[in-house]
């Protein structure tokens, strides 16, 4: 499906209740891909192209307002009106314009917590964080009020011309969120606030590299363990994936965790030369009470380097978590697309956890184990398991590319962006004519003629849905 022409890797982005936003030049259409109909709309409040379109992201994991920024210099605010409809369509109420000097490249949006004054209550607010050409931006945004102020102006660490940004939490109870940039100089920034909104006065607290060009994406999830990955995509045709270990000191007295990692890293120097020994890097993050005493510290080291496209890596996506057992689980897949060369979408997986939901056959026991004692390794611990109820908590293994996807030949450019759906099932993808791919997962759904759908086997092969308008 075409709905307006617009070349760029952040057009796009799949909120967990299944709405798609997508920017059509300067207007934002709100989409079902799985019944392949608009269901919402915006007004005209930017008069150029939008650059980028993100839900914002809350606690309680239901996004019913948006954050879009574009050429004209505006980011705009924008909250669903549920009860106002126009035609059957919902409305995108414009909440707060926040201009800028120049054209924004990108923004992004996550709820935070803001203290009341007087004897109101806390407040639940939007830190919106800004990028133009030369400076980042954070902004406070009321959704009840669409009261708006700018909290903090700063350039970009080492001058960097930012190519993606997220913002996020990377400690549980972490006092504000940590933001996350990269750009043409191949490295990778983590900024960290103590106050909100403040990020490190042009200072980076934790600086990654290896990529060798510049870097296009930048994608953060959370394991069961609590552990968290980084995956970042670059022009030199790699993904790099950043394992984030996190443990709870407190400042006043002598970090247990920091002296840990530095007695670490002290026996990894006394170690013999010829050892291989991966780079690891150490910062600190404010937690929530304790006057600010109490930090989390966040332990980064490479987790493993992807090979698979022949061009520039334009977006790496994570799935998102499912409820599965009375609980949530996070799956180990990452979805990636190149818009050169390959013109591909790869899904990548560790080996050993596809290897672990292939190893249990319908009466929950191991595939080709048939004693308790022959399903468990030297340490005395079952094969692939690491907790009682069977599942596994990382993603540690050799990840491995499980599916390619995508168009090759014609005017195709490529793929500019692509995201799983919230339950795995779809991935969407975006070509530099606007057009949307919607592909299926066979392992779940097949198609039978044009409105039927019936379950199918387990085979892991994805298709592009044929006779439907969302085929490129």
């Amino acid at each position: 499906m075409s709905c307006g022409v617009n070349p760029t890797p952040l057009c796009f982005d799949w909120c967990v209740d299944g709405t798609v936003c997508y920017a059509a030049d300067t207007t934002i259409v709100l989409y079902h891909p799985q019944n392949a109909t608009v269901i919402g709309a915006s007004g005209k409040v930017h008069n150029k192209r939008i650059n980028c379109v993100r839900w914002v992201r809350s606690k309680g994991r239901k996004g019913r307002s948006l954050v879009s920024a574009g050429v004209d210099g505006k980011v705009v605010v924008w909250k669903i009106d549920e009860e106002k409809k126009v035609e059957d369509l919902l409305v995108l109420q414009p909440l707060a314009v926040l201009d800028h000097d120049d054209f924004v490249l990108m923004a992004d949006a996550v709820m935070v917590t803001v203290p009341g004054e007087g004897d109101n209550n806390d407040d639940e607010q939007v830190l919106v964080v800004t990028a133009t050409t030369d400076i980042i931006t954070t902004w406070l945004v009321s959704l009840q009020t669409g009261k708006y102020k700018r909290l903090y102006t700063t350039p970009p660490p080492d001058k960097v011309y930012i190519m993606c940004l997220c913002v996020l939490d990377v400690c549980q109870g972490g006092r504000y969120p940590v933001l996350m940039c990269a750009g043409h100089n191949a490295k990778i920034y983590i900024m960290t606030s103590r106050d909100l909104g403040v990020y490190g006065s042009n200072e980076a607290v934790c600086t990654l590299t290896g990529h060798e060009d510049w870097v296009m994406s930048l994608s953060v999830m959370r394991e069961d363990s609590g552990d968290y990955l980084l995956a970042s995509g670059s022009k030199d045709s790699t993904v790099r994936l950043w394992r984030l270990t996190t443990t709870t000191t407190t400042t006043t007295t002598t970090t247990t965790a920091t002296t840990t990692i530095k007695e670490q890293q002290e026996q990894q120097q006394e170690e013999p030369k010829e050892q291989l020994q991966v780079k690891s890097c150490v910062f600190q993050v404010p937690m929530l009470g304790g006057g600010g005493s109490v930090c989390c510290d966040v332990l980064v080291r490479l987790e493993a380097v992807l090979a698979g496209h022949e061009g520039q890596v334009s977006e790496v996506y994570w799935a998102q978590p499912v409820y599965r057992g009375n609980k949530w689980h996070q799956p180990h897949q990452l979805l990636t697309c190149s818009k050169t060369q390959d013109r591909s979408i790869i899904i990548w997986q560790p080996q050993d956890d596809g290897e672990e939901e292939d190893g249990k056959n319908n009466d929950g026991e191991k595939n080709g184990v048939g004693e308790e004692e022959d399903g468990e390794n030297n340490d005395g611990e079952k094969n692939g398991v690491g907790e009682e109820d069977g599942e596994k908590s990382t993603g540690v293994g050799l990840w491995v590319e499980v599916t390619r996807l995508g168009v090759v030949g014609g005017n195709q450019e490529g793929y500019y962006s692509c995201q799983f759906s919230p339950d795995g099932t779809y991935v969407l993808a975006c070509s530099y004519l606007g057009a949307l791919h919607l592909c299926i997962s066979s392992m779940v759904w097949t198609r039978v003629g044009n409105t039927v759908w019936l379950w199918a086997d387990t085979h892991t092969k994805w298709l592009t849905l044929p006779g439907t308008p969302w085929e490129g």
